[in-house]
């Protein structure tokens, strides 16, 4: 275990694993019985989770079987990207900062088995919306209202793609 000292706020972990038994990633509260699970997959495993934390003194606890790297992230952004914004990828990702500026449309496809979530990451706040939430194939069009600097959080184990306007 490696104690870190969290801002509070956007926090992501940026995780690779060789193993082939589980991987977890918790990130627990030295103080209280906070405990944050960011991941946890069986097997090989390269990804990004975000969750907001408070702010103060963490454990970092990895359980792993076999090779295994991280980052702790906590951006700042107070700019970013304009939209649209087209992204794709086969693994979990957080991606941004984008200058949201009110009503979006969100474009998603989706081609595994297990659950899509795209969440809206806002810069300043402590807690995310849910845009898409689906279990297996997916492609649809979420519309959604944000204005402000925010990320994007995909959580998905297959291709997907995103167009965001």
């Amino acid at each position: 275990m490696v104690e870190i000292n969290i801002d509070g706020g956007l926090t992501v972990i940026d995780a690779v694993h060789s193993g082939s038994s589980n991987f977890q990633v918790h990130l627990a509260s030295s103080t209280d019985d906070r405990c944050e699970l960011f991941v946890n997959e069986i097997g090989a495993y390269a990804g990004e989770n975000a969750r907001f934390l408070e702010p103060g003194a963490y454990l970092l606890e990895v359980e792993a079987d076999g090779d295994w790297w991280l980052e702790v992230r906590q951006p700042r952004s107070t700019s970013g990207a304009e939209l649209p914004q087209s992204l794709r990828d086969d693994k979990p990702r957080v991606v941004g900062p984008f200058e949201f500026g009110g009503s979006h449309t969100a474009t998603c496809s989706h081609r595994g088995d297990r659950n899509v979530q795209v969440i809206l990451l806002p810069a300043e706040s402590q807690s995310g919306e849910f845009v898409v939430d689906e279990i297996g194939p997916y492609t649809g069009e979420q519309s959604f209202d944000y204005t402000g600097i925010g990320y994007i959080g995909v959580e998905a184990y297959d291709e997907w793609t995103l167009e965001l306007e």
